[in-house]
């Protein structure tokens, strides 16, 4: 069977309140055979990393260092093109973009995650996380940000709705 992936982060000041819902996510998502990606950040990232043990962690050292990663050019193009202001950016902070490529994507940019879980305030698409949510976009990977009213309802109907969560179901009952 086909590992499925989802995407976990968000900001560095994700609130306490929202990493411990962010916990419970992973916790459950981890239960029904999804594999986490996420990065190495405090806060969001965090949060997913710490509720499971199947994950992938990106981290921008990976993505500064092209001999670890082939891709690693493909992922700063992507990140170039999405990103407003790249050439103000440090090499290290364009790193902090690429890897966000990885997130979605995965190590080799060509299997995108089911779902992107995210906290933004106010549920708007800005930092780090942004480039996130754009290459989600992009690529057709529903958006659930926990900043957002509706996002944790949006979430849990996505979920109810896809083949692998009545096949879980079913075999828990």
């Amino acid at each position: 069977m086909k590992q499925l992936y989802y995407t976990g982060v968000g900001s560095r000041q994700t609130p306490p309140d929202i990493q411990r819902l962010m916990r419970n996510i992973a916790h459950r998502l981890q239960e029904m055979g999804l594999r986490l990606r996420t990065g190495d950040a405090t806060g969001a990232d965090r949060a997913f990393r710490n509720a499971c043990c199947n994950q992938e962690v990106y981290t921008a050292k990976e993505s500064v260092l092209h001999s670890i990663n082939p891709y690693v050019i493909d992922a700063m193009a992507m990140a170039e093109r999405i990103h407003p202001a790249w050439d103000r950016m440090s090499e290290y902070a364009q790193a902090l973009h690429a890897r966000n490529c990885f997130q979605v994507l995965g190590e080799c940019l060509d299997n995108p995650s089911e779902f992107l879980i995210c906290w933004t305030p106010e549920g708007k698409p800005v930092g780090g996380t942004r480039t996130a949510i754009m290459v989600a976009k992009e690529h057709g990977v529903p958006v659930f940000n926990l900043g957002d009213s509706q996002g944790l309802s949006a979430l849990t109907g996505h979920v109810k709705m896809q083949p692998w969560y009545a096949a879980h179901s079913l075999s828990h009952s």
